[in-house]
């Protein structure tokens, strides 16, 4: 398990780089929440099930909030809100 986490860090710094453009979350923040979405997969995948590599992506695109106005997830203290 410890393996394919580690060869998927960089897919997880590629994923939270699509993230960057969400108010008032700092890079760090989005980076260690994909990390952490990373980690969880690994633990609950099952190899019968397909790639694990496509598998982690969507559980860390899953854990990052959408640029939506108001989405707010348990490590986020506020999101601002955009007025349109």
């Amino acid at each position: 398990m410890e393996e394919r986490v580690k060869a998927l860090l960089p897919l997880a710094t590629k994923i939270a780089r699509e993230f960057d453009n969400i108010p008032g979350l700092p890079h760090a923040e989005i980076e260690l929440t994909a990390q952490e979405a990373l980690a969880h997969a690994a633990r609950l995948f099952d190899p019968a099930k397909g790639d694990f590599a496509a598998y982690a992506a969507r559980a860390m695109r899953n854990a990052l909030p959408s640029n939506s106005p108001g989405v707010s997830t348990p490590s986020m203290k506020k999101v601002s809100c955009i007025k349109t």
